[in-house]
């Protein structure tokens, strides 16, 4: 994927000044209408720029697609990104209908499963745990037919806290166990880190 990057460099390789040059590069692939390579650097570099913080630059830039013009796949993307956005802003009601929305325009499993798993999150900062265990459980269950580890192993966590919230302590240890172990597996010390934290 470092080939999508005007110097060749990938995600890790960017310094910090440099990250900026890759918003502004997506800005021109939008405006331009390179539609496929804008969501191809979306999927695979997104959500770890929302994590260097990037939200309001994203949000810009979802904006600037022409909605019209988008595969549902494509759509879903945008979608999940913008859930993203809100639910890191705190407005659980409007992430909760794009992510809901983008269900319908999830064109495989792996974005199905990931659309879930955030779907489970506002649910549970709305107060709704019954419906996010439902989306936590939908999400594993994806993850499990298509051999997304990490994927069961994040969402175990996330059930995790909505038990814990419960007093459902045992379940809780349970998905805290579950999760650890795959993060353990899979050499994932980020992972690791987020369910000794949890």
């Amino acid at each position: 994927y470092s080939a999508d990057y005007p110097d060749g460099k990938g995600p890790l390789d960017l310094l910090p000044e440099e990250e900026a040059g890759l918003v502004e590069w997506l800005y021109h692939l939008i405006r331009g209408g390179d539609y496929e390579r804008a969501i191809g650097l979306i999927q695979r570099h997104g959500e770890e720029m929302l994590d260097r913080g990037y939200l309001q630059d994203y949000m810009v830039l979802i904006n600037e697609f022409d909605q019209e013009r988008l595969d549902g796949a494509g759509e879903a993307t945008i979608q999940k990104l913008k859930g993203d956005i809100l639910t890191v802003w705190g407005e659980w009601s409007e992430a909760a209908r794009i992510y809901e929305d983008a269900l319908a325009n999830a064109g495989d499993d792996l974005m199905l499963g990931a659309i879930r798993n955030k779907l489970g999150v506002v649910m549970e900062h709305m107060g709704k745990w019954d419906r996010a265990l439902e989306e936590y459980g939908q999400a594993i269950e994806i993850f499990r037919q298509t051999g997304n580890r990490r994927g069961i192993a994040d969402t175990q966590r996330t059930m995790g806290i909505v038990h814990r919230k419960r007093g459902r302590y045992d379940k809780a240890l349970a998905c805290y166990e579950t999760s650890l172990d795959i993060f353990e597996e899979l050499g994932d010390k980020k992972g690791l880190a987020r369910v000794l934290n949890s």
